[in-house]
């Protein structure tokens, strides 16, 4: 019996951690239609133009991210609302919003 419990008390928090948050990854579209894949551990663009690009991603906590490429870093915060990605640049203040692509 105990360890029935305890299956159903798992099953219920992985559903609760999956039905949490919606993930960053995937394919977005930005404001002049460019594709961003963004993956576990990167941000991918221009590949649908013929120069690929990639930035390297690292998650902080929660809501933030550490962007880097060549040496250089910032902090971004991504937010997913439905089918829309707000990436706000921490510093700047700065944001952008993309659409799912998929």
């Amino acid at each position: 019996m105990r360890k029935l419990i305890m299956t159903v008390l798992m099953a219920g928090f992985l559903l609760l951690v999956a039905c949490g948050g919606q993930s960053i990854e995937g394919k977005w579209e930005d404001s002049t239609g460019a594709i961003v894949e963004i993956t576990e551990d990167a941000m991918k663009f221009g590949e649908d133009m013929g120069m690929a690009l990639e930035i390297d991603l690292a998650h902080i906590e929660d809501d933030l991210y550490e962007i880097s490429m060549m040496g250089e870093s910032e902090e971004v915060k991504f937010n997913v609302d439905g089918d829309e990605l707000t990436m706000e640049h921490v510093s700047s203040g700065e944001s952008e919003v993309l659409t799912r692509a998929e």
